[in-house]
């Protein structure tokens, strides 16, 4: 009986893994089984482009679980397939992420972005870069990829549209943005720049499995 109620628990646990799309810049590609393959989620490099605004602009996705934690990143080289691509310069130097993490509390959301103004060397009118989202949702960490080519003169398309955005007040990567009508995001999350990105969420997936766990007993 206890291994019956057991099972049933672990299977609930599982069915409950959290998972986001990337839907602006088009991610390279989605699996749900592929995205907890760092940097691109097991995605291979597109084929084509999308422009994206080298000042502002957004990142849009969707969430299956809320709340989560977001890190944006974004890498210079031709076809990224390291964390290190993102977490240093083509030159071996730590680079600063796009936004750092802070936690989103909406399922649908558009994260402020304002790349030219944060001091990327490469990051120049024409230049060809790879936009990293790494997600955590409360279990494993999840990434998606989108391969745009940052122009002064991009806009976004305007069927691409959001109800809540956090937006950039500064450039750099603290996270200062609040979504319309909600109060600001807070940082709970740390990262660090030796290529491995770690976050820290709450209870998390480990502490949610011990608890069904505990209640099993009973």
């Amino acid at each position: 009986m206890l291994l019956t109620r057991l099972s049933a628990l672990l299977a609930l646990a599982g069915a409950a893994t959290a998972h986001f799309t990337l839907d602006y810049p088009p991610s390279r590609a989605f699996n749900e089984d592929d995205e907890v393959n760092a940097p691109c989620g097991g995605a291979a490099a597109s084929t084509t482009r999308t422009p994206f605004p080298l000042g502002d602009g957004f990142i849009r996705l969707t969430s299956t679980h809320e709340p989560f934690n977001i890190l944006v990143l974004i890498s210079f080289v031709d076809n990224p397939t390291d964390i290190k691509n993102f977490t240093f310069t083509p030159s071996g130097e730590a680079q600063a992420p796009v936004r750092d993490f802070f936690q989103v509390t909406m399922d649908d959301v558009c994260i402020g972005v304002d790349i030219g103004a944060i001091g990327y060397a490469n990051a120049t009118d024409g230049a060809r870069a790879t936009i990293a989202i790494q997600y955590q949702g409360g279990d494993s960490n999840l990434y998606q990829c989108a391969d745009v080519i940052l122009a002064s003169n991009a806009t976004i398309p305007s069927n691409i549209t959001c109800n809540n955005e956090y937006t950039v007040t500064t450039a750099g990567a603290s996270p200062t943005g609040s979504p319309s009508g909600s109060s600001s995001p807070s940082a709970s999350a740390t990262s660090s720049r030796n290529g491995a990105e770690q976050m820290t969420v709450g209870l998390g997936f480990g502490g949610v499995l011990l608890a069904l766990l505990g209640a099993a007993l009973f």
